[in-house]
Formats: C-alpha cells, sequence, structure tokens
C-alpha cells in the first residue's frame, strides 16, 4: 500500500514537468540607426541596436509590440505579427529637434 502511494504521488508530480518549447520561432533582423538605440518588446528590454544587428534575437510568433528609444531621438512604436522564420525591420530614428 505504501509503494501504491509513493509510486501514484510520483505520477502526478511528474505530470507537472515543463514540457519543452515547441512553440514556432520567429528571428527579428534589426537594422537600428542609430546604433546606440535601445530595444524593448513588451515592456522588457531586448538589447541595444548595435548587439542586435550582430545576434539577432528570436520570439514566438504572434503579435508583438516592439518600442525603440534612443536619447536624442523620437520613441519608435511597432506592431508586428511575427511569422515562422525570419522578419528584417529596418528604422531610421527621427532626431528630436533642438
Amino acid at each position: 500500500m505504501t509503494v501504491a502511494a509513493l509510486f501514484a504521488f510520483g505520477a502526478i508530480a511528474g505530470c507537472g514537468a515543463a514540457a519543452p518549447d515547441t512553440a514556432a520561432r520567429a528571428t527579428v533582423r534589426f537594422e537600428i540607426t542609430p546604433d546606440s538605440a535601445r530595444v524593448y518588446t513588451e515592456d522588457r528590454f531586448v538589447g541595444s541596436a548595435r548587439v542586435l544587428a550582430a545576434q539577432p534575437p528570436s520570439f514566438r510568433t504572434g503579435a508583438r509590440q516592439i518600442t525603440i528609444t534612443a536619447d536624442g531621438y523620437f520613441p519608435v512604436d511597432l506592431d508586428l505579427d511575427l511569422d515562422p522564420g525570419t522578419t528584417n525591420v529596418r528604422v531610421s530614428m527621427r532626431p528630436v529637434p533642438p
């Protein structure tokens, strides 16, 4: 009886194990001017434009909100619907007038 109870507990505990992430992924290649810009998605920092140009990030497919900011430039907000594969994003930010 004790063995059966332990076995049942182990089987139930095993049901909560995290499944491998098999969701489709989308790679985003950023080309942003200035390269000092900072990229955020859903208010989380992704990286600087310079780093992301060298190492394109991947995201789960679907709708993503991207915000690009840089000191002395107007922010850029993008609503992307990412499909599996590679998406190219090219942005030239507009400077704030003096």
